[in-house]
């Protein structure tokens, strides 16, 4: 287990995603990694965690969302912190060429898990948290 807490955001607009989240999921992730975990319920209020002065190591947002979809939060976030790991976690795009062919994406940053897949979200997020770990501490961007 990391010494130093690694900081997440999860975003999404609905309430049982984000209650399975924390009461389910995250558990399963601390086991691995001491993470201190945010919970936003849209871009709104991920623009209010950040305007307070939050930094995250790692963001999980829902791409369909009421406002600004998790695409257009990734753009945001990714102008002001250029190497924040990033997931996309939806239930489906139509089109998943739309989030490769935006000029400024950096895909390296950018995972997408569709279908709502937690198992597949849980493996992302250890190989991002083992990634960010071996380079020595966390990020807080």
């Amino acid at each position: 287990m990391s010494r130093q807490p690694f900081t997440m955001l999860f975003v999404d607009d609905e309430p049982p995603v984000r209650d399975f989240f924390n009461s389910i999921w995250l558990p399963r992730i601390q086991n691995s990694f001491l993470v201190n975990a945010t919970i936003a319920k849209d871009a709104n209020e991920v623009d209010r965690l950040l305007s307070d002065g939050h930094r995250f190591d790692l963001i999980v947002c829902d791409y369909h969302m009421p406002g600004k979809n998790g695409l257009e939060v990734f753009k945001g976030m990714i102008s002001i912190y250029p190497n924040i790991a990033f997931v996309l976690f939806t239930g489906f795009i139509k089109d998943q060429r739309v989030l490769w062919h935006e000029s400024e994406m950096k895909p390296e940053n950018l995972y997408l898990c569709i279908d709502k897949n937690w198992s597949l979200l849980k493996e992302m997020v250890l190989t991002i948290l083992t990634d960010l770990y071996d380079r020595g501490q966390s990020q807080s961007y």
